[in-house]
């Protein structure tokens, strides 16, 4: 558990949304059970949530977490979820934080990331619609589409 240190986006990757019903938010599935295996095998205390979101969306986040007893169930310190209000600063947040893996589901996230010199970027599902300027990040991320698969990368 020596330098390394995660960080996780929220909306996409640790809340989804239900393609069916707008405005409800489930667990994206396996995510409270790898989190809180990532924090006893390698990451300890160093792991942070970064997110994108505006006021409204952030009490709702919060509530949402708390409600769903994240905190006690995978360990994360409430006092490691920080919010930004524009998608580009989460590089800086990150980088304050000297984390060195970062799973988002926007390639846009991932590469401001990578433009700041996160080494591990992990993109998250990526079946969302961005621009295509956000493709050239590609070759500097790993794809995972749930987290056997992200656990598999992190932990072997």
């Amino acid at each position: 558990m020596a330098s390394e240190v995660l960080g996780i986006d929220i909306g996409g990757v640790i809340i989804s949304y239900s393609p069916d019903n707008f405005g409800v938010f489930h667990p994206v599935p396996g995510v409270f059970e790898a989190l809180k295996r990532l924090k006893e095998e390698k990451f300890g205390e160093k792991i942070f949530i970064v997110s994108h979101a505006g006021e409204s969306m952030e009490r709702l986040m919060l509530w949402w977490l708390n409600s769903h007893d994240f905190y006690n169930i995978t360990g994360i310190r409430f006092e490691n979820v920080y919010f930004c209000r524009k998608r580009m600063e989460k590089a800086r947040i990150c980088k304050n934080f000297g984390v060195t893996h970062f799973i988002d589901d926007r390639k846009e996230i991932l590469h401001y990331l990578h433009q700041a010199g996160i080494p591990n970027l992990y993109l998250f599902g990526g079946n969302r619609q961005e621009p295509e300027v956000f493709d050239q990040v590609l070759p500097h991320v790993t794809t995972v589409e749930s987290y056997t698969q992200f656990l598999e990368k992190l932990l072997g």
